[in-house]
């Protein structure tokens, strides 16, 4: 579980309904499927602490949960757009295409093993 605050109000947050993590202006956000948390937490923390549980960083500022990933499609510029569950689009950036490929392939294997 993470901790993240809606109005002044502490909440505890099961990361597995984490859509994902954004930090804007130097402030990070927890996103849910009907709520925005804000959180004292860096961006790269989430990044160590949640890797090894289905998360990938996709851009320098947005960790995305894969669970939460419809689908991926390639845009022109060589960045590539993932549409989440909930209809919302993510821009990924190249730099992140390996990590998110090898995250990707090891979802895949695991659920086929």
């Amino acid at each position: 579980s993470v901790y993240g605050d809606d109005n002044g109000r502490q909440y505890k947050i099961n990361i597995y309904d984490i859509y994902y993590i954004e930090s804007v202006d130097k402030k990070t956000f927890i996103y849910t499927r009907d709520q925005v948390f804000r959180t004292e937490h860096k961006l790269y923390n989430f990044s160590e602490k949640l890797s090894g549980n289905g998360f990938v960083q996709v851009s320098k500022s947005c960790v995305l949960n894969l669970e939460m990933l419809q689908n991926i499609k390639q845009l022109v510029n060589s960045r590539m757009e993932a549409t989440l569950i909930n209809g919302e689009k993510i821009t990924i950036s190249r730099t992140y295409l390996p990590e998110i490929k090898k995250a990707l392939s090891k979802e895949m294997t695991g659920g086929l093993l």
